[in-house]
């Protein structure tokens, strides 16, 4: 599944839950300039089209430190006058555009979708961004089970000796709240550190009627 198709799924996943714990605000819309190298046999009827398609191509999918996961090209805002490259014949144009792009930040809470599960603990996506989250990040009733390779819990014992309801089972494809605790920008993917620990019941695994989880 692309990651675009990741997004999206992520993205409806998120909009059914909403908490004051937990902050939407990870997209966002801002404006960049790129520079580009177009051959001389372009500069026709067409230039335009070839400019934005090429723009798209290049950033659309691009992944940096200081702005994040380019999910989208909006619109193009400012295409200036091109410049001949000395020794190659190619014009260079600077181009001025609106992008949405995608932001990770420390201590966030995000809904997410387990895709592997091992005995070090277990591995999440939320759109561009993978999390790792350590078996020793879990709360201590998660255990490990080597031939279903699943996290499964068992309830603690209540005040009057009754065993309280167990944990949700942790396995590939279902949703899962973590909470950022580190992150790190590589090449095309973000990766973090997560924990499923702390802010009372909210981290954890979601189950909540009426959705439908993404395979």
């Amino acid at each position: 599944q692309s990651t675009w198709g990741l997004l999206r799924n992520w993205a409806r996943l998120t909009r059914k839950r909403l908490c004051l714990f937990h902050s939407l605000v990870m997209f966002f819309i801002i404006e960049l300039e790129n520079n580009l190298l177009v051959k001389p046999c372009f500069l026709g009827p067409n230039y335009k089209q070839h400019i934005a398609d090429s723009l798209k191509n290049e950033v659309e999918g691009s992944l940096s430190n200081r702005h994040g996961y380019i999910v989208s090209v909006v619109r193009i805002n400012d295409t200036a006058k091109g410049r001949i490259q000395d020794g190659t014949g190619m014009v260079v144009v600077t181009v001025r555009y609106s992008a949405l792009v995608f932001m990770g930040f420390k201590e966030e809470i995000l809904d997410t979708i387990v895709r592997d599960v091992n005995s070090q603990g277990f591995w999440c996506e939320a759109g561009p961004m993978e999390i790792f989250v350590s078996a020793s990040s879990m709360p201590p009733e998660y255990s490990f089970q080597d031939d279903m390779c699943v996290y499964e819990a068992r309830g603690a014992m209540g005040h009057g000796g009754e065993e309280e309801e167990a944990l949700p089972t942790i396995a590939v494809g279902c949703a899962m709240r973590v909470k950022v605790m580190n992150l790190q920008v590589e090449h095309t993917r973000m990766k973090a550190v997560g924990t499923i620990t702390g802010c009372g019941n909210y981290l954890g695994v979601i189950e909540e009627e009426g959705v439908s989880m993404p395979q």
